[in-house]
């Protein structure tokens, strides 16, 4: 067949109350239990440990490793402002009836094109694979393959953070150059009334 399954769950059950197709609980109160634990290598693309084909609603939070220990060759972001005023938010609809295997949203959504995010930030973009069984068909195991440019964005925090920076920066670079001015004129306005009181004292005599 075309596709394999470690683990296969279905919930038939009617419209009301609640069907899971795979549920698991980690009951102990100790540090390091997990109910449902997924391994993909992650050196090919197209391997995920967890791929959710339809709507992800989730309780608590999702937190990824970012401890120090973990990272090498740390250097510090810079000149992102630029980049950022390049960016093209959209709004639009997905194209849901052309790929009725992936189970693409039918509402409104906001975000950005792969493509032009990849043109100004390509690290943020990569190459995904989606792999499903079509349900009219589980019994031969036929599966929908497609090829696709996928955004990181929670990657796009720390631009956006970087971004606010650089911006912050421009305003108080040019709060200060105000400032300056401000203090300039103040100072030539006294000049030119002393100058203006020295001209009106010399033609009065």
């Amino acid at each position: 067949s075309d596709s394999a399954n470690g683990v296969f769950g279905v919930a038939p059950g009617a419209n009301t109350g609640t069907n899971f197709g795979v549920y698991g609980r980690a009951e102990n109160a100790a540090t390091g239990n997990i109910a449902v634990y997924g391994v993909a290598n992650t050196a090919a693309t197209g391997n995920y440990a967890l791929y959710a084909d339809g709507n992800l609603t989730y309780t608590g939070t999702i937190t990824g490793p970012s401890d120090v220990k973990f990272k090498r060759n740390i250097n510090s972001i810079s000149s992102v402002l630029s980049k950022i005023l390049l960016l093209k938010p959209s709004n639009y609809m997905m194209r849901n009836s052309e790929f009725p295997g992936m189970t693409l949203p039918e509402t409104p959504q906001v975000g950005f094109i792969a493509q032009d995010l990849q043109r100004v930030f390509p690290d943020l973009v990569s190459k995904q694979v989606h792999t499903s069984i079509d349900s009219r068909d589980r019994a031969s195991g036929k599966s929908e393959r497609v090829e696709f440019l996928g955004i990181n964005y929670i990657g796009m925090i720390p631009l956006l953070t970087k971004g606010m920076q650089e911006q912050q920066e421009l305003i108080n670079n040019q709060n200060q150059i105000n400032v300056k001015q401000t203090k300039e004129i103040k100072s030539l306005k006294l000049r030119l009334e002393r100058l203006e009181k020295l001209v009106a004292k010399l033609a009065a005599e």
